[in-house]
């Protein structure tokens, strides 16, 4: 049983999976646990979740079968 971490444009490189994939058990962790310490999190860039197309907070429990997609954020001047 597995979820999977879906890294977005840019992120793709903070993945440890093959083209911005990783397959993941689920742990009964949230999101923002998961990525603590993870060099995604170190880069400081800004990032959101998207989660069966709805955006998703950090506190959120991936389970079986869910694809969660991390999205960088943008802003332009």
């Amino acid at each position: 049983m597995t979820f999977r971490l879906i890294y977005l444009g840019l992120l793709k490189r903070y993945a440890s999976g093959t083209d911005g994939i990783e397959e993941r058990s689920p742990s009964g962790e949230s999101l923002d646990a998961i990525l603590r310490g993870s060099p995604l999190e170190a880069s400081g860039l800004g990032y959101t979740f998207i989660v069966a197309g709805s955006r998703a907070k950090g506190d959120y429990v991936p389970a079986d079968g869910d694809e969660v997609r991390i999205m960088p954020l943008f802003c332009g001047g």
